[in-house]
């Protein structure tokens, strides 16, 4: 059977990778069930609205920016208000 995959939201995403600290693909795949192509896209987009930035030029892994943890801090302080 196949595993169908879960369609995340920003913050979801950007959630699991603060919790692993950098991922790549395979990661997302994993995670979501995602086609790798649809993991990729998902990264690079989130990398072009700056919420990530590539470990090292030649590597397709990614860690989150200073503006990505200050928006999951925002997340979190919102979530506690709740």
């Amino acid at each position: 059977m196949e595993k169908k995959a879960v369609r995340a939201t920003k913050i979801q995403t950007l959630l699991f990778i603060r919790s692993k600290e950098v991922v790549g693909t395979s990661d997302l795949v994993e995670k979501f069930g995602y086609s790798p192509d649809t993991a990729r896209n998902k990264l690079n987009r989130l990398a072009k609205k700056g919420l990530l930035e590539k470990v090292s030029v030649e590597s397709e892994a990614y860690c989150l920016t200073v503006e990505a943890c200050r928006r999951l801090e925002y997340h979190d302080r919102e979530a506690r208000r709740v």
